[in-house]
């Protein structure tokens, strides 16, 4: 299987999978939002990094479950 087969696969079969991904998308859009103003507030500054910051988190976490499922499938 392959990188996106893996991913698919995760999507269709693991909860956790499916929620983080879901969050990296939530996290994502509200990144969107923020970068549609023209200004930001200190205080839309500081969301603006942590939302960045906790996106990298999920992401790695998405990550870690495919080197797992990889490492427990032998895939």
């Amino acid at each position: 299987m392959n990188e996106d087969q893996i991913k698919e696969y995760l999507r269709e079969h693991d909860d956790e999978y499916s929620r983080l991904e879901q969050k990296h998308r939530q996290y994502k859009q509200q990144l969107e939002e923020l970068a549609d103003k023209v200004f930001l507030t200190p205080e839309q500054q500081k969301e603006k990094k942590d939302i960045k910051k906790i996106k990298l988190k999920v992401k790695d976490q998405l990550h870690q479950i495919v080197i797992n499922y990889r490492k427990q499938s032998g895939k």
